[in-house]
């Protein structure tokens, strides 16, 4: 995209981390993010977040996580894969730094996640319905009913032999 910096897109980056097991990873996202997702694709672990604690996750879960001004550490049990997303192309862009936090680190446990997209599934009419999906709201960002301030995330589900059809 002709940055000079890494970004999946003009206001995000995304990827994969893989931690192997009872290995580590300094993930050093220092004042260079507004907000930080983590999805769980594989394994168990623990988060060392500076200034909140230790979180535990496992797969399936959903961590989001504010700017950080120390690098977190996760610490993987069994063999870890995420998946991460966070906005700091868009800081680098707008060539600013968070000064405040505007929520505190949320997990989004499997089993929640899991049951929601079933009940949307459940509902009458969902098999006419183009998305059978919910988006993921944090109660600690209620005035933009959104994954944080920055970031929107939607849990969609594709049910065997079928075709979603694209956004207009």
């Amino acid at each position: 995209m002709g940055f000079d910096y890494p970004a999946s897109c003009p206001n995000l980056l995304s990827g994969y981390i893989h931690i192997n097991s009872n290995d580590s990873f300094k993930h050093d996202c220092v004042l260079s993010c507004t907000s930080l997702c983590l999805y769980v694709i594989r394994g168990h672990g623990t988060t060392k977040i500076f200034d909140e604690g230790q979180i535990d996750w496992s797969k399936g879960d959903l961590l989001v996580i504010p700017y950080q001004t120390q690098p977190l550490e996760h610490f993987a049990h069994q063999d870890t894969a995420f998946y991460y997303v966070h906005d700091g192309p868009l800081l680098k862009y707008l060539r600013v730094i968070p000064s405040e936090k505007a929520f505190s680190t949320t997990v989004f446990r499997e089993k929640v996640l899991k049951d929601k997209v079933e009940s949307i599934r459940e509902k009458p009419g969902s098999e006419h319905s183009n998305r059978l999906g919910t988006l993921i709201g944090n109660p600690k960002t209620n005035e933009t009913k959104t994954l944080t301030q920055t970031l929107w995330a939607l849990l969609n589900v594709l049910p065997a032999n079928s075709i979603q059809k694209p956004h207009r």
